[in-house]
């Protein structure tokens, strides 16, 4: 995202129609990112100033204090300057881990996947796993004859019985370059999630491109 403009018209959407909200690339500069008054901003912990995060949450402070929405930190699932893992509950809600992913190259040239799952981990029962995983597949495109960068995130959520949660097939990047449209921005859902997950769409009133 990157850009002030965008995250403020986000934001400002979100405000009335949104309790959490997953940010990828967010605009980040002297030490901070966005403010809004209607969100609690939370960025990847143990990061130093002079390190930029690549995901950032944001809590809408009337779901905490109306709904009881509960919001827990778990570093111990996902410790990275491009990835979040929270534990999120209410009183109806059960306990459900939430994965805020930008899954992009270090300066090691390693992506995020890779240095966080090894190959056959096993993700929590109750889960969303959700970003931009920059990676390119038919499962979610059936434009792409040869997969990019996916097999890992493949192989993690078909081991661990995820489903795809997006549209098949809906553009979610739509570059200023001219390069075709893209899939990039993906939601993933554990069985015992799955089904609860409803109305997913793209909101092309609230589009940053």
């Amino acid at each position: 995202m990157k850009s002030t403009i965008a995250m403020d018209s986000i934001l400002e959407i979100a405000a009335h129609t949104a309790d959490v909200v997953l940010i990828q690339e967010p605009w980040y500069g002297l030490g901070r990112t966005i403010s809004h008054p209607s969100f609690e901003c939370i960025l990847p912990g143990g990061h130093a100033p002079d390190s930029r995060p690549r995901v950032a949450l944001y809590v809408s402070l009337v779901a905490k204090s109306t709904l009881a929405l509960q919001v827990q930190t778990r570093e111990d699932l996902v410790a990275d300057l491009d990835a979040q893992a929270f534990e999120l509950s209410t009183p109806f809600i059960p306990s459900t881990i939430v994965y805020n992913i930008y899954n992009q190259t270090n300066q090691e040239k390693t992506y995020t996947l890779s240095r966080l799952f090894a190959p056959g981990a096993v993700l929590p029962p109750r889960a969303i796993f959700a970003g931009d995983f920059n990676a390119h597949h038919s499962w979610w495109n059936c434009e792409v004859e040869s997969p990019k960068n996916a097999d890992q995130l493949v192989d993690l959520m078909e081991r661990n019985l995820f489903d795809l949660v997006n549209e098949a097939d809906a553009f979610t990047h739509f570059p200023t370059n001219g390069n075709h449209a893209s899939v990039l921005d993906l939601t993933f859902a554990s069985p015992q999630v799955f089904d609860s997950v409803q109305n997913w769409a793209i909101d092309s009133d609230a589009s940053t491109g």
